[in-house]
């Protein structure tokens, strides 16, 4: 029994394609996000700000666009 717990917990590796662009976007409203000032990311996380919501965080969605080759 607890073998089949431990099966359902494993984790998934996913190997990205670097040929396909990822957009940031904003994890409420899904707008165009910018990176915050330049000094966020040496010690602390990176942040990103959205214009359309006013959200200011680490957290952010990829939005994946593939080239048209």
């Amino acid at each position: 029994m607890s073998e089949d717990k431990a099966e359902d917990k494993k984790l998934k590796f996913v190997l990205r394609h670097t040929s396909i662009k990822r957009k940031k976007v904003c994890p409420i409203c899904l707008g165009n996000l910018e990176m915050a000032p330049p000094f966020w990311g040496w010690l602390i996380p990176q942040e990103y700000r959205c214009k359309a919501c006013s959200y200011q965080g680490p957290v952010y969605v990829e939005h994946a666009e593939q080239e048209d080759a």
